[in-house]
């Protein structure tokens, strides 16, 4: 592929078209409309958006993609960004890739370089749909290879976090994006309880002690009468 800036109306573009060599051989002509037909059919906030397939002096023909100002995310990772936007960015790629599963489509190429982080907001754009299958009944067309690179991306994006849930991911152990989203918001909801879970057991240790102290008093009360008597 060969990729330019664009400008029309004011607006940039990115024009994804073949090398003067692609140009010449029909198999590459084919992918190019197989990656258009996918593109032009996908409609989600977080997947860099496809326009049109058009013929441009000096470029041949090409792909008319959304462009996206930002940084990969392997880039946008060196600005050290806080535990909160990793999630965010993390619960945005699920999306997209939960959304594209429902089309019975699988990325296939799912790495940091097809993952770009905006600059105003840093939400993702998934980019890069060329490897993707649009035959469901291929064997090869099967959502485990998006999980277990989505394990991947939850490594680079927490290296010191959630081993073993990443690792449920790699080894293939969720049958789906919806079942990874179930068990990540059961963890993110343990956590959110466990300040008020700890709490309540403080405060009934403190109760109990409070009235094993208060006993402990009653006792020695009594002891002290008899002992007066």
């Amino acid at each position: 592929n060969m990729l330019y800036h664009a400008k029309r109306y004011g607006k940039y573009f990115v024009l994804k078209g073949l090398t003067a060599d692609g140009q010449l051989l029909t198999s590459h002509v084919l992918q190019q409309e197989k990656e258009f037909t996918l593109g032009i059919s996908l409609n989600h906030p977080n997947i860099a958006e496809t326009y049109s397939l058009e013929e441009i002096q000096g470029c041949g023909r090409c792909i008319v993609i959304e462009y996206v100002d930002g940084t990969t995310l392997a880039e946008w990772l060196t600005t050290n960004p806080s535990k909160s936007a990793r999630k965010r960015v993390m619960m945005q790629v699920l999306d997209a890739l939960e959304y594209i599963h429902s089309l019975q489509l699988v990325h296939h190429d799912l790495k940091s370089s097809n993952i770009l982080i905006t600059r105003n907001g840093q939400n993702v754009k998934l980019i890069d749909f060329g490897l993707s299958e649009l035959d469901t009944t291929n064997p090869q067309n099967d959502i485990q290879h998006d999980i277990q690179k989505f394990g991947q991306i939850i490594q680079l994006l927490f290296p010191f976090r959630y081993k073993q849930f990443r690792q449920q991911c790699i080894r293939g152990q969720f049958p789906n994006m919806a079942a990874i989203r179930h068990v990540w918001e059961k963890r993110q909801l343990r956590v959110k309880l466990l300040p008020y879970v700890v709490a309540i057991v403080i405060l009934i240790i403190s109760v109990l002690l409070s009235i094993r102290t208060y006993h402990l008093y009653q006792e020695s009360e009594q002891i002290d009468r008899k002992s007066t008597r």
